[in-house]
């Protein structure tokens, strides 16, 4: 996996080498116990404080592109695909 992921964070691309003092940790599912990948602890932390909530998630990315200046368009993972 960490050959796969480049050795680097698996959402904010940060290199393991750079990741804090425990390099990068495994990520998983809390419900189903899936291994999601590895992440710098930065973004596994903030995963667990949005309780891995993806309408929790998408409310701060509107938070965020309320209070941006840039015109930044995001588009969800089904319309993409």
């Amino acid at each position: 996996m960490l050959i796969k992921q480049d050795h680097k964070c698996k959402i904010c691309g940060v290199d393991e080498t750079g990741s804090g003092e425990k390099g990068l940790v495994v990520d998983h599912n809390h419900t189903t116990n899936e291994v999601r990948g590895l992440l710098c602890g930065s973004c596994n932390r903030a995963l667990g404080y949005f309780k891995d909530s993806l309408d929790v998630l998408q409310k701060a990315t509107n938070y965020l592109l309320e209070k941006s200046s840039s015109n930044v368009i995001l588009l969800r993972k089904t319309e993409i695909l």
